[in-house]
Order: C-alpha cells, then sequence, then structure tokens
C-alpha cells in the first residue's frame, strides 16, 4: 500500500510539473483515494520542486537534463524521467523558487483552514500545471 500511494503522489506531482492538468485532475483523485492526505500531497509537491530547483541549478551550471536527474538526491526513477525531465526543460530556476514559496503558502493556508485542504492542495497543484502549460 505504501508504493501505491508513493506511486499516486509521484503521479500528481509530477503530472503538475510537467503541464497536464487533466492528469493532475485525475492522480490528484487516487492519491486521495489512495488515503494521501492533502498535507502529504503539498510536502510532496515541495520536496519535488526542492529537487528540481537543484537540478536545474546544475542544468545551468552545464550539466545535462539526463544526468542532473542522475545526481539527484534521490535520483529519478527511470519511470518517471519523461516527465522530469520535461519539467526541467520548462521550468526556470526563479520560476521554482515562485513555485516552492507558492506550495509553502498553500501548506500553511491548508492547515489554517482544514475543512478546505484538499480544494486548496488541488487548486495550488493545477495553477502549477497551468503555469507549466504557459511556458512551453
Amino acid at each position: 500500500v505504501a508504493d501505491a500511494s508513493a506511486l499516486a503522489l509521484d503521479s500528481v506531482i509530477d503530472a503538475a510539473f510537467a503541464g497536464k492538468t487533466a492528469e493532475v485532475e485525475t492522480a490528484f483523485g487516487k492519491a486521495r483515494a489512495g488515503g494521501s492526505s492533502p498535507a502529504a500531497i503539498i510536502s510532496a509537491a515541495i520536496r519535488q520542486v526542492a529537487n528540481l530547483h537543484k537540478m536545474k541549478l546544475a542544468v545551468e551550471a552545464g550539466d545535462s537534463i539526463e544526468f542532473a536527474m542522475k545526481r539527484g538526491a534521490p535520483p529519478v526513477h527511470f519511470s518517471r524521467e519523461e516527465k522530469v525531465g520535461a519539467a526541467l526543460r520548462v521550468w526556470s530556476t526563479a520560476r521554482l523558487v515562485r513555485a516552492m514559496e507558492q506550495l509553502a503558502d498553500a501548506s500553511l493556508e491548508a492547515r489554517r483552514n482544514a475543512p478546505l485542504a484538499e480544494a486548496i492542495a488541488q487548486r495550488t497543484l493545477l495553477s502549477i500545471a497551468v503555469s507549466a502549460r504557459r511556458e512551453r
């Protein structure tokens, strides 16, 4: 069950940063149905954006996207390479910082307003996906 919920979390986060809005909707529902809380989903997104930022800095310093993904901490699993690579091509470091801020704000807002936590988490991930789409 832990592996299935981790896969559901990866799916929703990867879809958001790759700009796949329809996938965000579906994967978010699966993550929630699998028992992932809105707080866990936001936390996973914060970890992912921090990793993307580190990898993007490495790419800007001259590493290839593929090398940056393999060198990540943790390295990107082969099943996620396509979407993570797409995110690294689309997002700038400055935009990733803004996404980090957006997710931190969502985390605080969800804690302050628990009855709306699910809507806050879903809205934030959809906003990130729309932002990724704009830059394509």
